[in-house]
């Protein structure tokens, strides 16, 4: 879930790298401004971890918005995802 999330974050950026020199990012999900993420990355290289964990299975909101090197921050960007809980692996004896 973890790998998905990130796939997506990563594509939902790259507008931003395209057009800008973006160095960093913050993000934070549903409402929760106060729990926002903020980090940095540089020559339009992302990579990140997002740690869903701790939010419940269904429907949330990743918020995300970047600053360029003018130190301008871009309106910041919402989209919905769903949290599946991790269906346990049945394991057949041969």
């Amino acid at each position: 879930m973890k790998r998905c999330i990130l796939l997506c974050f990563c594509f939902l950026l790259s507008s931003y790298l395209f057009s800008q020199n973006v160095f960093t990012y913050q993000y934070w999900f549903d409402n929760k401004y106060e729990s926002k993420v903020t980090a940095t990355f540089s020559d339009s290289i992302m990579q990140a971890d997002l740690d869903v964990g701790s939010l419940e299975d269904g429907l949330h909101f990743i918020n995300i918005h970047v600053k360029d090197t003018s130190n301008i921050w871009s309106a910041p960007q919402s989209y919905m995802f769903i949290k599946i809980a991790e269906m346990e692996q049945d394991t057949v004896g041969m």
